[in-house]
């Protein structure tokens, strides 16, 4: 089953077996080493094959999984593969207490998962297949736990998409909590190099009223000195540019204009104007 070819040879007897006891008793070889075959290459694409079986072969296989340390094995690139058919499954209702068990014992964890590179990949594929029940408790572990911790995420290579996923698929809940958050600390998020993704993503998914919220959020008096470091920020150069004309409303803002010259602020600027933002504001200088 861990072979190179031999997986292949186990995958075809379970398409070939003609009754459930015959896929039964080919699984039944796979007890006690579920776990060690999640884990590896070959192991994983027989696991896959087999929760195509009958249910009570799929609820054997689950079962062991979660015996132990499961949470190793959402961080396992091979084993996500297997926890991600597993989110794909259907059940005749009742549907077994999977991912309530799951929830319960990853409760303070989620966020950590979140930044992991296959972890990452598990909640995405958490948010896209699971009952709205079963990923709440994830998506609140993410938004709902303080702003260091939804830094953490959206500043993270790999959380920041998880991010991106909630303000594209999740409910309008919790995407208006997710632009609050990036809202409240738009300077921080809007000039690293991964927040700043979650910010284009709220600027494209919601709309004129986000964008509305995100330009009088720049056009405030405190935020003035903060336009100039993201108009010198490759990162928060991005996200002035995707303003569009809106972008025209922040540099004619009063208060902004009250802070000039810029050249008495920063004496680098000439040598800034590397997008059409940075060329405004350091036309904007002179006057």
């Amino acid at each position: 089953m861990a072979h190179r070819f031999g997986n292949w040879a186990v995958q075809r007897c379970l398409e070939a077996a003609s009754t459930a006891e015959e896929r039964r008793k080919i699984v039944g070889c796979m007890r006690g080493r579920i776990v060690e075959l999640a884990t590896i290459c070959y192991g994983c694409h027989v696991l896959q094959k087999a929760l195509d079986c009958e249910e009570d072969i799929r609820l054997a296989i689950v079962s062991e999984l979660l015996l132990g340390d499961f949470a190793q094995t959402l961080v396992n690139k091979h084993a996500s593969h297997v926890w991600s058919k597993i989110m794909e499954l259907s059940w005749t209702p009742p549907a077994p207490p999977i991912f309530a068990f799951v929830n319960k014992s990853l409760k303070g964890k989620w966020a950590a998962l979140a930044c992991h590179e296959t972890g990452s990949l598990v909640v995405q594929h958490a948010f896209e297949n699971l009952e709205d029940s079963a990923k709440d408790g994830i998506v609140d572990e993410l938004l709902n736990q303080g702003p260091s911790v939804f830094s953490e995420v959206a500043k993270s290579q790999w959380g920041s998409y998880c991010i991106q996923h909630i303000l594209e698929h999740r409910s309008d809940k919790h995407r208006q909590l997710t632009l609050d958050h990036l809202i409240t600390g738009l300077l921080e998020y809007a000039t690293n190099e991964q927040g700043y993704k979650s910010v284009t993503k709220a600027l494209k998914e919601g709309g004129q009223d986000t964008l509305d919220k995100v330009v009088k959020r720049m056009c405030e008096p405190v935020k003035t000195y903060g336009l100039i470091l993201l108009s010198l920020s490759p990162a928060g150069t991005y996200v002035l540019n995707s303003l569009g004309p809106c972008s025209l409303d922040i540099l004619s803002a009063e208060d902004l204009a009250k802070d000039f010259p810029l050249r008495d602020i920063m004496p680098g600027m000439p040598n800034c104007q590397k997008s059409s933002w940075q060329a405004n504001l350091f036309a904007l200088s002179d006057h």
